[in-house]
């Protein structure tokens, strides 16, 4: 289908917001010695090593074209993050900091591309959405329990051919403690405990007590020519406007068990798994 892309607006309503930061400190600048020069080094890139806590509510985060009606959007409404029980959650990134890196794709020396390492996600949040909607439909809440992330990258650049539109990589270790979806008014219509997504999971795939988890899971693979996409358009032959997600994964996925309208199916292992393309089109009602 062909698409004419356009800029995507992003509108985001904050109830609160809260950071607390360390109190202000007075310095002097006053000169170095040869001694203390020659301990200095420089090189290309920024550092960040982020201490503290916040707990985050939205109002509405949407995700839409330039016409800006409710029909062309996708929206999460009641948006919290937060500790699990109404206070702050924590991020540091403890001895590993984030770092912001500019450079070229080794793939595609035409490209540049930015890259983000390291990740203050390592303490426990959690994030609960009261209503996702989708071209002005309620489909339903969502919760996220106990979500922690380990040896996070992301890597963004424009399309490599041009236009509108971003290509991405993104890789991290994530386990989450449980992922409800609510749908048609029906708690815990599907509930996934103990969720793992992996490089490689090993022990055996009947028996959760067993499983070890190594590496980070992989969306996108820009290093070799096959990146996670992600646009916003009109459709040329139907004029409605759509989101089109190319999302290519690498890795392992085990959840601990399975429950489906109140029905258990036990533990779920994906080993080994290699999409090398999946494209999601979300486009508005014709």
């Amino acid at each position: 289908m062909e698409v004419i892309k356009r800029y995507a607006f992003l509108v985001v309503t904050l109830s609160s917001f809260i950071i607390f930061p360390t109190p202000c400190l007075l310095a002097h600048m006053t000169p170095m010695g040869d001694g203390e020069l020659s301990d200095v080094s420089g090189q290309s890139g920024v550092s960040l090593d982020i201490i503290g806590s916040a707990h985050i509510t939205l109002d509405s985060f949407w995700i839409g074209d330039s016409s800006l009606t409710v029909d062309h959007r996708v929206e999460f409404k009641e948006l919290v993050i937060d500790d699990g029980a109404g206070q702050n959650f924590t991020f540091a990134t403890d001895d590993q900091p984030i770092t912001f890196d500019v450079g070229t794709n080794p793939f595609n020396s035409s490209q540049t591309v930015a890259l983000i390492t390291g990740s203050a996600a390592v303490r426990p949040r959690y994030v609960s959405v009261g209503s996702m909607v989708f071209c002005n439909e309620d489909i339903g809440s969502l919760a996220l329990q106990s979500i922690t992330e380990n040896d996070r990258s992301i890597e963004f650049s424009s399309h490599a051919g041009g236009g509108c539109g971003i290509d991405f990589q993104h890789a991290s270790r994530i386990d989450i403690a449980a992922i409800q979806y609510t749908y048609n008014n029906q708690p815990q219509s599907l509930l996934l405990s103990g969720v793992h997504f992996c490089q490689s999971a090993s022990g055996a795939p009947e028996d959760p007590s067993t499983w070890t988890f190594d590496g980070s899971f992989k969306i996108g693979d820009m290093s070799n020519g096959n990146p996670g996409t992600l646009d916003i358009g009109t459709s040329v032959s139907s004029g409605n406007t759509t989101m089109i997600l190319n999302a290519p994964m690498q890795g392992d996925i085990r959840i601990n068990s399975v429950d489906f309208g109140g029905n258990a199916f036990g533990p779920c292992a994906i080993d080994g798994l290699a999409i090398h393309r999946l494209n999601i089109q979300l486009l508005t009602g014709i």
